[in-house]
Protein backbone atom coordinates (compact mmCIF):
# COMPACT_ATOMS: atom_id res chain seq x y z
CA UNK A 1 0.00 0.00 0.00
CA UNK A 2 1.13 3.52 -0.76
CA UNK A 3 1.48 6.40 1.68
CA UNK A 4 -0.86 9.35 1.04
CA UNK A 5 -0.92 12.92 2.33
CA UNK A 6 -4.48 14.28 2.45
CA UNK A 7 -5.48 17.91 2.93
CA UNK A 8 -9.01 19.32 3.16
CA UNK A 9 -9.70 22.56 5.00
CA UNK A 10 -8.25 22.19 8.51
CA UNK A 11 -7.63 18.46 7.92
CA UNK A 12 -4.12 17.24 7.22
CA UNK A 13 -3.71 13.49 7.50
CA UNK A 14 -1.06 10.95 6.54
CA UNK A 15 -2.27 7.41 5.85
CA UNK A 16 -1.64 4.31 3.79
CA UNK A 17 -4.23 3.06 1.31
CA UNK A 18 -4.74 1.19 -1.94
CA UNK A 19 -5.54 4.35 -3.91
CA UNK A 20 -6.09 8.11 -3.48
CA UNK A 21 -9.87 7.83 -3.06
CA UNK A 22 -9.52 5.22 -0.30
CA UNK A 23 -6.97 7.47 1.41
CA UNK A 24 -9.37 10.40 1.20
CA UNK A 25 -12.26 8.35 2.55
CA UNK A 26 -10.22 7.01 5.46
CA UNK A 27 -8.89 10.49 6.25
CA UNK A 28 -12.40 11.95 6.30
CA UNK A 29 -13.55 9.08 8.53
CA UNK A 30 -10.71 9.57 11.00
CA UNK A 31 -11.30 13.32 11.08
CA UNK A 32 -15.05 13.04 11.63
CA UNK A 33 -14.63 10.33 14.28
CA UNK A 34 -12.31 12.66 16.17
CA UNK A 35 -15.02 15.33 16.20
CA UNK A 36 -18.24 13.35 16.81
CA UNK A 37 -19.47 10.21 18.55
CA UNK A 38 -20.77 8.09 15.65
CA UNK A 39 -22.73 5.74 17.91
CA UNK A 40 -24.77 8.65 19.28
CA UNK A 41 -26.31 9.46 15.88
CA UNK A 42 -29.45 7.72 14.66
CA UNK A 43 -28.35 7.50 11.03
CA UNK A 44 -31.77 6.44 9.78
CA UNK A 45 -33.41 9.59 11.26
CA UNK A 46 -32.71 12.67 9.11
CA UNK A 47 -33.43 15.04 12.01
CA UNK A 48 -30.69 13.62 14.22
CA UNK A 49 -28.16 13.75 11.40
CA UNK A 50 -28.53 17.57 11.39
CA UNK A 51 -26.72 17.72 14.72
CA UNK A 52 -24.65 20.76 15.47
CA UNK A 53 -21.43 18.83 16.19
CA UNK A 54 -21.65 16.95 12.89
CA UNK A 55 -22.34 20.15 10.95
CA UNK A 56 -19.45 21.94 12.70
CA UNK A 57 -17.07 19.10 11.84
CA UNK A 58 -18.13 19.14 8.19
CA UNK A 59 -17.68 22.92 8.04
CA UNK A 60 -13.99 22.44 8.93
CA UNK A 61 -13.56 20.74 5.56
CA UNK A 62 -13.20 22.57 2.26
CA UNK A 63 -14.98 21.80 -1.02
CA UNK A 64 -12.12 19.65 -2.27
CA UNK A 65 -9.68 17.18 -0.76
CA UNK A 66 -6.15 17.03 -2.11
CA UNK A 67 -4.37 13.68 -2.03
CA UNK A 68 -0.69 13.26 -2.83
CA UNK A 69 1.89 10.49 -2.51
CA UNK A 70 4.68 13.07 -2.24
CA UNK A 71 3.63 15.50 0.52
CA UNK A 72 1.20 18.11 1.79
CA UNK A 73 0.43 21.16 -0.35
CA UNK A 74 1.52 19.64 -3.65
CA UNK A 75 0.25 21.16 -6.87
CA UNK A 76 0.12 17.74 -8.51
CA UNK A 77 -2.19 16.22 -5.88
CA UNK A 78 -5.33 14.34 -6.88
CA UNK A 79 -8.45 16.45 -6.32
CA UNK A 80 -11.53 14.77 -4.83
CA UNK A 81 -14.90 16.47 -4.35
CA UNK A 82 -15.61 16.57 -0.61
CA UNK A 83 -19.41 16.45 -1.00
CA UNK A 84 -19.17 13.22 -3.03
CA UNK A 85 -16.70 11.80 -0.53
CA UNK A 86 -18.95 12.62 2.45
CA UNK A 87 -21.94 11.07 0.68
CA UNK A 88 -19.97 7.86 0.22
CA UNK A 89 -18.74 8.04 3.83
CA UNK A 90 -22.31 8.51 5.09
CA UNK A 91 -23.54 5.50 3.11
CA UNK A 92 -20.71 3.35 4.49
CA UNK A 93 -21.37 4.46 8.09
CA UNK A 94 -25.07 3.69 7.76
CA UNK A 95 -24.30 0.25 6.31
CA UNK A 96 -21.84 -0.52 9.11
CA UNK A 97 -24.26 0.65 11.83
CA UNK A 98 -27.01 -1.54 10.36
CA UNK A 99 -24.65 -4.50 10.16
CA UNK A 100 -23.54 -4.02 13.77
CA UNK A 101 -27.17 -3.75 14.88
CA UNK A 102 -28.08 -6.93 13.00
CA UNK A 103 -25.15 -8.84 14.48
CA UNK A 104 -25.91 -7.59 17.99
CA UNK A 105 -29.62 -8.53 17.78
CA UNK A 106 -29.97 -11.58 15.51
Amino acid sequence: MAKYYTTCGSLEFLTTAEDPRSAALWSAHQFLCSKIELESIAWDDPETIDREDLMEAMLCLSDTMFVSEIGFGRGDAAIIDTADLLTEWNQLVIAMMRLESTLAHP
